[in-house]
């Protein structure tokens, strides 16, 4: 084992998802080595592979968040349909302006757009993960909800990747005042385009 490297300890593997999530944040998944989070993680290369396959496993991984999405969902799925758009801005906003939520949603921004292999990491989130699921369940067309998560995408890469201004600094209530109607209007999409 390399110097100052330590071996496993019980949570190891979620100090590696931690160190993954942070390079993948800051690197994309090219750009990422199972060596570089390793470092990161302060532990041997070999730990790595230990609990996971191979790079893909592991980005796979860290772009989960660790923590539980229902509170998040809870305004959304509790807001009359008119109002869910901005609703689910607030939220969005509010839970990746989390520390918790940041690497992992930063992850899953810059593998998902950034590697063309990997973009079925992000595409699973934005079609088949919880958000888009409870946005189905009340009742949205897969229209409504592809043409909302596409803006959400673009917002939220602009906002917290790129770090385009005025709007990465912007405080979170102008967000939602500017991004939730706009959101509401792609919900809006009538059934009848999605036919």
């Amino acid at each position: 084992m390399a110097a100052g490297r330590r071996p496993g300890s019980p949570d190891t593997r979620g100090e590696i998802v931690a160190a993954a999530r942070a390079e993948f944040a800051v690197h994309g998944f090219a750009a990422t080595s199972l060596r570089a989070v390793a470092r990161r993680a302060s532990v041997d290369p070999a730990l790595v592979h230990h609990y996971f396959r191979d790079k893909a496993d592991l980005a796979d991984a860290a772009i989960v968040p660790a923590i539980d999405v229902e509170p998040f969902l809870a305004p959304v799925l509790a807001a009359p349909l008119e109002r869910t758009g901005e609703a689910l801005v607030e939220s969005l906003v509010r839970a990746w302006d989390d520390p918790s939520w940041a690497d992992a949603v930063t992850a899953a921004m810059r593998i998902g757009v950034g590697d063309v292999e990997q973009a079925g990491l992000l595409r699973a989130l934005l079609t088949d993960g919880p958000i888009p699921v409870a946005l189905r369940d009340r009742g949205l067309s897969d229209v409504a909800v592809c043409t909302a998560m596409s803006h959400v995408l673009g917002m939220m890469a602009a906002r917290y990747v790129s770090r385009l201004e005025p709007l990465a600094s912007m405080p979170r209530s102008e967000v939602v005042a500017l991004h939730g109607p706009l959101v509401q209007q792609c919900l809006a999409v009538p059934v009848a385009l999605s036919a």
